[in-house]
């Protein structure tokens, strides 16, 4: 198995350092994550339930697709492999809506967040590590919002966003 290096960064993402995932969590260094927030045509959002074998928010619901941004990668580039490795959906025209930062008791994060239409006729082919497939579907802002303490932050903010207008 590889170590994964990610950029550590500053609050406007601007690359400081090199670290690998590991040591980034440990120290609670900034660095870069890209989230998906994937629409169908009703304007419902598909909610991942994240696997129980992820080291964070195992078992939680969180955004369409997400992960960390790889050393010397952008940002629009992690959010497109994410959708690809994650859901099995490649081609989706993503827009970005908003970078804030994100401090939790396990990472601080400088979280970039992308909107995307589901493309018609688009299928999904579901990675079971990464999520509960039966358990991951689209719901409505409202119906995302009833999952309460059951959601990871991502999707905590993702709503935040929503109820902002940006989504």
């Amino acid at each position: 198995m590889t170590r994964e290096l990610l950029d550590v960064v500053d609050l406007q993402g601007k690359k400081t350092g090199i670290a690998c995932r590991a040591c980034v969590h440990e120290k609670r260094l900034l660095h870069q994550s890209a989230f998906i927030i994937l629409l169908d045509e009703q304007g419902r959002v598909f909610i991942q339930k994240r696997s129980f074998s992820k080291d964070l928010y195992a078992g939680q619901y969180a955004v369409s697709a997400s992960g960390h941004v790889d050393a010397g990668e952008s940002v629009l580039h992690a959010a497109k492999r994410e959708l690809r490795e994650e859901l099995g959906l490649s081609g989706v025209r993503l827009v970005k809506i908003a970078t804030v930062p994100a401090f939790t008791r396990f990472e601080r994060t400088l979280c970039t967040y992308f909107k995307a239409r589901l493309p018609e006729n688009a299928r999904f082919k579901l990675d079971r590590n990464e999520l509960i497939a039966n358990e991951s579907k689209f719901l409505s802002w409202k119906q995302a919002r009833k999952l309460g303490r059951r959601t990871a932050p991502s999707l905590r903010l993702a709503i935040e966003l929503y109820d902002m207008g940006l989504v």
